[in-house]
């Protein structure tokens, strides 16, 4: 799921969601466009917003305009360049192979967040 978060087949899921959301996909850390259209579209707070004229990094909480005005929609599902975008915080990641064969990613942004 990382590897395909980082090429870009699918967005992470921040999971703010509230808990009266009736999607069966609210729980998962990486989602596919169509999953997190879900996810928006059964939240109670979903405002009815045509979520085809976004960007899949306009789906995001901190996403702004051009002009760098924020565009007053917070959907929290983030691209990887997306994610690493912030100006105060550094980038980690570190992978592990378990004894059994498994590859494990622990991954995050670090630092003092103006």
């Amino acid at each position: 799921e990382y590897d395909a978060w980082v090429n870009g087949k699918v967005l992470l899921n921040d999971g703010w969601w509230s808990k009266d959301n009736e999607s069966e996909f609210k729980d998962k850390k990486f989602v596919t466009r169509a999953e997190a259209e879900d996810i928006i579209k059964k939240d109670k707070y979903y405002n009815g917003e045509d979520l085809s004229k976004f960007r899949d990094d306009e789906l995001s909480n901190e996403y702004r305009d051009d002009d760098g005005n924020w565009c007053g929609h917070e959907y929290g599902f983030y691209t990887f360049k997306n994610y690493l975008n912030n100006e105060y915080l550094d980038w980690f990641d570190e992978k592990y192979t378990t004894p059994s064969g498994e590859t494990v990613v622990a991954f995050g942004l670090y630092g003092t967040d103006y």
